[in-house]
């Protein structure tokens, strides 16, 4: 997960609008990934320059937030 120094500020901006933004796969009802739609929306309302830069770093985000909820989906579905 990118560390929260100042060049990584554009991609946490980013993500913090978009980290509800995601498809799921509809037969195990859990997360797959971001949507790319609302990340590029997102990074045009706040004028985002390096793009390639905050969208490597958006995902990477994402992967991580995705892959919390889903353990979290997992921990309810076994009763723990």
């Amino acid at each position: 997960m990118p560390k929260l120094y100042d060049e990584n500020d554009d991609a946490i901006r980013v993500f913090v609008m978009v980290r509800n933004q995601l498809i799921f796969d509809p037969a195990s009802g859990f997360a797959i990934d971001l949507n790319l739609v609302a990340v590029l929306q997102a990074m045009d309302e706040l004028g985002i320059t390096l793009r390639d830069d905050c969208l490597e770093k958006v995902m990477v985000l994402g992967r991580n937030h995705i892959e919390d909820r889903n353990d979290q989906v997992r921990e309810r579905q076994h009763g723990r």
